[in-house]
């Protein structure tokens, strides 16, 4: 079940790279007032939810997975926009955090889905509109509570607690809601692996899950605990802006993907050179020889974008390479990107994050394939 997923969300990520970039491309072009804006905008508001989709699909698919430490402050300001998108004039939505628990082992992407994940089920269980608290505080697990309550360690950690004032969970379905594919939304709401995903994160980084009912049986707290650490968080390269031009060579064996990233970035001022494959590139590459960057697909028949990289850059190492793929880094390794440092851009993208991608890469220094 697990590969099928993993292999429908690859599929469907290149789907939804065309139709983001896309849809954006036409916002673009649109004056302000268009009457097609509002469509655009709802087919841009549907792909990001397939996106969410796909990202818990390949979290069914991958298992175990790498985390590294992040910092929950800067996980909770990222997350702020996504988060206040939920609320509206029936739901009201409060954030708070008392002392900065410093870094927790997880991802920031993979930690922001899963509070926007438990604050959307908080609004769903409101259909008449009601209050969502967000609270972050560090508690210490001692052995009397971890045993019960949490398969963790004892120890500090970061609780993310999420509370609604809604209906609550009913008893009989209590023992199912972290089960793969358990949903009690209909077919058009869902799938049911939103809490799944969540009992993931926790178990991947050391942590757990308790479920809380309000007073009266009124109302649900969700607490995430993650582990505290001591290591500092990932350092993120900051972008560094590059100027407009130079030449791109774009490999990827999907034709729509391939339409879409040559027109995003032929419009941010960029002469692109495309090949479907490996064997295309390579003529290219014989034909041109001014390339500054390789923007290449992991995964394609043939010879795959790690391979052709090491071909390319070893002719010419002052080459930049950027990958991309549906799949994420810890799904990669055994194609062969096996550098932790190798620059990747996950699918699906929109215009806007491809290009600043490509900026930054441009900007970075050469060879890292």
């Amino acid at each position: 079940m697990g590969r099928l997923a993993g292999g429908v969300a690859h599929d469907f990520n290149n789907l939804l790279t065309t139709v983001l970039a896309s849809s954006e491309i036409c916002l673009l072009e649109l004056p302000e007032q268009h009457p097609l804006r509002h469509d655009l905008d709802e087919i841009q508001r549907a792909a990001h939810r397939g996106a969410g989709l796909t990202s818990r699909l390949l979290a069914f698919d991958r298992g175990e997975r790498a985390v590294r430490p992040v910092s929950v402050l800067e996980v909770l300001q990222g997350a702020r926009g996504a988060l206040d998108a939920l609320a509206d004039g029936r739901v009201h939505l409060q954030v708070a955090m008392g002392d900065d628990p410093g870094c927790v082992r997880s991802s920031p992407e993979e930690l922001t889905e899963t509070l926007v994940t438990l604050a959307a089920n908080a609004r769903d269980a409101m259909p008449d509109g009601g209050t969502i608290a967000l609270t972050v505080v560090i508690k210490t697990l001692s052995e009397a509570l971890a045993s019960p309550h949490l398969s963790a360690s004892p120890g500090t950690y970061a609780v993310f607690a999420v509370t609604d004032t809604g209906v609550g969970i009913d008893e009989s379905i209590k023992s199912r809601i972290f089960e793969p594919f358990f949903t009690t939304k209909d077919r058009a709401r869902g799938m049911g692996l939103g809490l799944f995903g969540v009992y993931g994160l926790a178990h991947r980084a050391g942590g757990g899950i308790i479920v809380k009912d309000g007073p009266a049986g009124r109302g649900t707290t969700v607490e995430l605990w993650l582990p505290i650490v001591d290591a500092p968080p990932e350092a993120v390269t900051p972008v560094r802006p590059a100027s407009a031009g130079g030449t791109m060579l774009l490999v990827e064996d999907e034709p729509s993907v391939r339409f879409v990233v040559e027109r995003v970035l032929w419009r941010a001022g960029f002469t692109v050179l495309v090949a479907g494959n490996a064997a295309e590139a390579r003529q290219l590459v014989l034909q041109h020889r001014s390339i500054d960057l390789l923007l290449t697909d992991v995964i394609m028949p043939g010879d795959g974008g790690p391979m052709l990289a090491a071909e390319i850059v070893k002719q010419r190492p002052e080459l930049r390479v950027l990958y991309m793929s549906g799949y994420t880094f810890d799904e990669l390794g055994s194609h062969g990107l096996a550098r932790p440092d190798a620059p990747l851009q996950t699918k699906p993208f929109s215009a806007e994050q491809i290009t600043a991608r490509v900026r930054d890469v441009l900007a970075g220094p050469p060879g890292r394939c």
